[in-house]
């Protein structure tokens, strides 16, 4: 693949990445119980905001008491990719090293700790040591990791650094 079809394949990734995100929010409603419900995109294009994905790479939640007040918020993170590069970058932190599933709550300590770390990955350059070392994980990865999910097109790999970007 040339280095010209490489960057068009990384903005198409870019605009599909944001995309992917759904935005939830969890109040009570007028009769005292809770609810879940679709919050549009604010920042979308108009022609974004029609297309309706239904496969999201995570879920950003805003919860609600019962005044209407922010409680708390969460991510939930849905694609394989994406739970497999972030997987591999919180392995130390003892709440994610043995986790199957991705669920952070606000204030999403986990991710602050380990910004420059994911801020590497979510970039993919090819000659920083962490990538070299991200790639080569991915190479060696056995069936039952969740790296292996990265595993075959290096599109996939490419993807999930650009869902973790966003």
């Amino acid at each position: 693949m040339s280095r010209k079809q490489r960057e068009r394949q990384h903005l198409t990734f870019e605009s599909e990445a944001y995309s992917r995100i759904r935005f939830r929010e969890r109040k009570y409603n007028k009769d005292g119980s809770l609810e879940e419900k679709d919050v549009a995109n604010k920042t979308a294009k108009p022609d974004e905001a029609k297309t309706h994905s239904t496969k999201y790479a995570m879920t950003l939640l805003r919860s609600y008491d019962d005044y209407g007040k922010w409680e708390q918020s969460y991510i939930i993170v849905h694609d394989k990719g994406l739970q497999a590069l972030l997987l591999y970058a919180l392995s130390h932190h003892p709440s994610y090293s043995h986790s199957t599933t991705l669920f952070f709550t606000s204030l999403f300590e986990p991710l602050i700790h380990n910004w420059s770390s994911l801020s590497v990955l979510a970039n993919h350059d090819q000659s920083d040591p962490v990538v070299v070392k991200l790639h080569k994980a991915v190479a060696s990865a056995y069936l039952t990791s969740p790296l292996a999910s990265l595993k075959g097109p290096v599109s996939s790999l490419e993807k999930a650094s650009a869902d973790l970007r966003y």
